[in-house]
C-alpha cells in the first residue's frame, strides 16, 4: 500500500511537472491548451478507495493551480473529474456491474476507452474555460476554446495510452 502511494506522487508529480514545464506553454491558435496531467486520475485503478482517490485530484489540481496561480480552478476540475471517473467507468462496463471489484481498464474496448476520454476530457475542459472567463457575451469562444484544447488533450491521450497501455498500469 505504501509502495504504491509513493509510485502513485512520483508519477502525479511527473505528470503536474510535464503539465506546467511543457504542456502549458503550448497554445493552438493562440489560446487553446491541452491540459494532460487529467490522464493521472484517469488511468488509476477502478477498484482504488474513493477517498484516496478524490484527495490525489486535489493535490494534482492544486499543484498545478500553485504553478498557475489560477485560485482553484484546477483543483475544482480535476476533483469533478475524479468524482465522475467510477460512476462513468461502470456504466461504460454495465455487464460487470454485480462485481465492481473486477472491473478494469485494461478491459475496455476501443469504444468504451473512446467514450470515457472523450466525456472527462470535454467535462475538464469545459469547466475551466467556463470558470475562467464566467463571461455569457464570450460563450461562443468558451466553447471553441474547450473543444479544440479537448481535441488536443484526447489525440495526446490516445498517443499516451497507446504507447504504454493500461495492462501495464494495473497496479498504479
Amino acid at each position: 500500500m505504501i509502495q504504491s502511494n509513493i509510485k502513485n506522487i512520483i508519477i502525479m508529480a511527473v505528470f503536474v511537472l510535464l503539465q506546467v514545464a511543457i504542456f502549458n506553454n503550448i497554445n493552438f491558435w493562440g489560446y487553446a491548451n491541452p491540459y494532460i496531467y487529467i490522464l493521472f486520475i484517469l488511468l488509476l485503478p477502478v477498484s482504488m478507495n474513493r477517498y484516496l482517490l478524490l484527495m490525489y485530484a486535489f493535490i494534482a489540481g492544486i499543484s498545478i493551480d500553485l504553478f498557475e496561480a489560477t485560485g482553484g480552478v484546477n483543483a475544482f476540475t480535476t476533483v469533478l473529474v475524479a468524482y465522475l471517473r467510477n460512476p462513468l467507468i461502470y456504466l461504460l462496463s454495465s455487464n460487470n456491474i454485480n462485481e465492481p471489484d473486477s472491473i478494469k481498464l485494461s478491459d475496455f474496448s476501443f469504444l468504451q476507452w473512446s467514450i470515457y476520454l472523450v466525456i472527462l476530457i470535454l467535462i475538464q475542459h469545459i469547466t475551466i474555460d467556463v470558470i475562467e472567463s464566467m463571461q455569457w457575451s464570450k460563450i461562443l469562444t468558451v466553447i471553441e476554446r474547450s473543444l479544440i484544447g479537448s481535441a488536443i488533450t484526447i489525440i495526446l491521450a490516445a498517443m499516451y495510452i497507446s504507447f504504454f497501455p493500461p495492462k501495464r498500469q494495473n497496479d498504479i
